[in-house]
């Protein structure tokens, strides 16, 4: 049986104190749309100074130099984190504020992660570096109209190599952080003759300033309000080729946006595993405390039998 560490244990005691005094507090204000999780965020990664081991970490590549995606980061560097802490992290948000912490992981995770993944060293200076810090929101833009679980074979965006830069047409939907996003990491499918499932694709960096490019008020939801989830409308939008991620036109991204799916499927995990443990802990703080026939209701092996399941 797996077992958090001693480390991984402090860290998520630290964690929980943080989340219930800094957290819990605004959670109510966050889901009615009054407030915006991002300066909460900063907060936490200040708190636990995060911002300076990111900093310090950018220090060793910017030893190591521009060697391309693979010997200055990538993949290597994103396996280095400590899952278990990642984990605790997770639980621990989303223990207190699932959707908090969902917009949390898109930015820093799928956004910034993807850079920091196949990213040269330039980008994840001038992209990376301010989202891993909480300067920037970053938004991941995969999901489209109508795609569904067939991401990559029902891609509509395109991008049109134009001279020096790429043009952008489409429209991604159901994107965590859109509305309010400063950074974009946006797939395109080339344009060609070949049939439209098979094209490859990339990912392009834009900001949001960039003509042709616009965003969604937040969707109306049923649930997560503290996430800000929109969409994401591309007319014409034109991209210099040092924005292509990874800079590389032979390397196409389907592995590299694989890789974001699978690390946002394994969060998935351990979000529920905090909310199901919150739930529990509040079933059997109210089954100790009502009464019925002058009887605590954890008294009755019913009630007994629903919260051991």
């Amino acid at each position: 049986m797996l077992d958090f560490t001693d480390e991984q244990k402090m860290a998520r005691k630290m964690l929980r104190q943080w989340a219930d005094k800094e957290l819990a507090p605004h959670v109510a204000k966050m889901e009615k749309g009054e407030i915006l999780p991002y300066d909460i965020m900063r907060k936490l990664i200040s708190a636990f100074g995060m911002d300076e081991m990111v900093r310090a970490q950018f220090k060793k590549l910017e030893e190591a130099g521009d060697q391309g995606p693979e010997k200055s980061g990538g993949n290597k560097e994103r396996a280095m984190a400590d899952p278990g802490l990642m984990a605790v992290v997770s639980m621990e948000l989303s223990r207190v504020c699932p959707g908090f912490c969902l917009a949390f992981g898109a930015s820093l995770g799928l956004a910034g992660g993807a850079i920091m993944a196949k990213g040269t060293l330039a980008q994840k200076q001038k992209w990376a570096l301010p989202i891993l810090t909480m300067q920037k929101i970053g938004a991941w833009g995969m999901t489209e109209p109508g795609a569904g679980s067939d991401a990559f074979g029902s891609m509509r965006t395109t991008a049109r190599r134009d001279g020096d830069s790429f043009v952008l047409n489409g429209q991604k939907t159901f994107i965590t952080n859109a509305p309010y996003a400063d950074t974009f990491v946006i797939y395109a499918k080339l344009e060609g003759n070949e049939d439209s499932r098979y094209r490859p694709f990339h990912a392009f960096i834009i900001d949001k300033a960039t003509p042709g490019l616009s965003v969604s008020k937040p969707m109306d939801k049923m649930g997560m309000h503290s996430s800000p989830t929109g969409e994401i409308f591309l007319a014409d939008v034109r991209v210099p080729a040092d924005q292509l991620l990874g800079g590389r036109m032979e390397e196409h991204s389907r592995e590299q946006a694989r890789d974001v799916f699978h690390g946002e499927r394994t969060g998935m995990a351990t979000m529920c595993l905090g909310i199901i443990e919150r739930c529990l802990e509040d079933s059997l703080a109210y089954a100790q405390q009502r009464e019925t026939w002058g009887k605590k209701i954890a008294e009755y092996q019913l009630i007994q039998e629903k919260i051991a399941r």
